[in-house]
């Protein structure tokens, strides 16, 4: 009961502070995890080909540098999850993309596949 209570609080001040906080409407952030992923890598390869101007933000776990792959693309940045840098420019992103969380879901554990 104490935890549901204190994880209310929790999401109802990152709703408080995520309000004050000016977006930039060109930012779009990718939480990588693992770290340079395939499904990352395949975000940018879409980002890239497509008539958007959007400044990609990609957040590691590790201070690896990047692989060759991610150093082409233009208009990438790189930043640690729980730098300032990091913490910073997550809530400033317009759109924010989890690459794993479709394969963490409930109903990917049932498929109906045959």
């Amino acid at each position: 009961m104490i935890n549901e209570k204190f994880h209310y609080m929790q999401l109802k001040l990152f709703r408080f502070i995520n309000q004050l906080v000016p977006k930039r409407k060109n930012q779009l952030c990718i939480n990588s995890f693992p770290d340079y992923d395939d499904m990352t890598r395949a975000l940018l390869e879409v980002f890239e080909r497509g008539d958007t101007d959007f400044d990609i933000v990609i957040l590691t776990a590790s201070i690896k540098p990047p692989p060759e792959w991610a150093k082409t693309h233009s208009r990438v940045q790189y930043y640690r999850k729980y730098s300032i840098k990091g913490i910073w420019k997550y809530p400033r992103s317009k759109y924010v993309f989890y690459p794993r969380v479709l394969l963490l879901s409930k109903t990917c554990k049932k498929s109906n596949y045959r």
